[in-house]
């Protein structure tokens, strides 16, 4: 016990960080986050949208928070008219980041169909420079491609329970 502080000024750490004490208050944070989200996302969307901003700002590598800023931004790309396309690089940001570093396979499928739905969402109204709507095949390509990567129904949790009620 007594190289823990020479311990943690080699790693340039805290001692409370080498026993763990900052993980459980940065969990306890965390869910807090979660249950605001459960609790304020169909009551004022605006609001739980800022505040997951400042939860992605403190935990940037939490996945259950950028799961759901990744959802939020989808659901409030309209709020600002003209960062439709900030919001669009920071939709896809996130969902790189979950698919290349994430091993919950939760949060992988959802991010992806959320990924689905905003391309979907692109291919069919983005304005170009000149405020007019045109049709974009390469979103619609890219959404393609992650389908294909999708479990097939015959892989799901809903239809194995379907078949235990049938028995």
């Amino acid at each position: 016990i007594t190289m823990l502080p020479i311990i943690s000024r080699f790693f340039n750490t805290t001692v409370d960080d080498l026993l763990g004490v900052n993980k459980s208050r940065e969990e306890k944070q965390i869910n807090e986050y979660l249950e605001l989200y459960d609790e304020m996302k169909l009551k004022d969307l605006t609001l739980t949208f800022n505040k997951f901003q400042e939860a992605v700002k403190e935990f940037p590598n939490d996945f259950r928070i950028l799961i759901r800023y990744m959802e939020l931004l989808y659901d409030v790309k309209g709020f600002g008219q003209g960062k439709y396309k900030d919001i669009s690089k920071e939709i896809a940001s996130i969902y790189e980041k979950i698919q290349n570093h994430c091993t919950d396979d939760n949060i992988r499928i959802r991010s992806k169909v959320i990924m689905i739905s905003h391309l979907l969402t692109l291919y069919q109204c983005v304005p170009n420079e000149e405020g007019k709507y045109r049709v974009y095949k390469e979103y619609l390509n890219h959404a393609e491609e992650i389908v294909s990567t999708l479990p097939s129904i015959n892989d799901t949790k809903e239809l194995m329970l379907m078949s235990l009620a049938f028995d």
